[in-house]
């Protein structure tokens, strides 16, 4: 194994986000720290997101907008017996399967 000399750096290159430019993603999470984390993430990405602490949130805000986002970030244990896949579900049959997901 192989010491590495002390000008050696890890530099990884920015991921290239223009995909993510112009619709939102949306995230989902019932913990707010998390909402928190994820938002800041995006927001120092220059990504524009929309935070929402339930189900029943996220559903009201893609009602009302008309654009669909780029994608949904949602996690997996929502609280109660509510999983992402559920939400993931119920989106899909409202909407059909014109949406990402991201489950974490």
């Amino acid at each position: 194994h192989e010491a590495m000399s002390s000008s050696s750096t890890f530099e990884q290159e920015a991921p290239d986000l223009s995909e993510f430019a112009s619709l939102p993603v949306l995230i989902l999470d019932d913990d707010g720290l998390v909402r928190d984390a994820m938002a800041r993430l995006l927001r120092d990405w220059r990504i524009e997101h929309d935070v929402f602490a339930s189900h029943e949130e996220l559903l009201v805000a893609l009602r009302a907008h008309a654009d669909r986002p780029c994608c949904i970030l949602l996690d997996y244990r929502l609280g109660g017996q509510l999983t992402g896949i559920d939400v993931i579900d119920e989106v899909r049959s409202l909407y059909g399967d014109d949406h990402r997901f991201l489950l974490i």
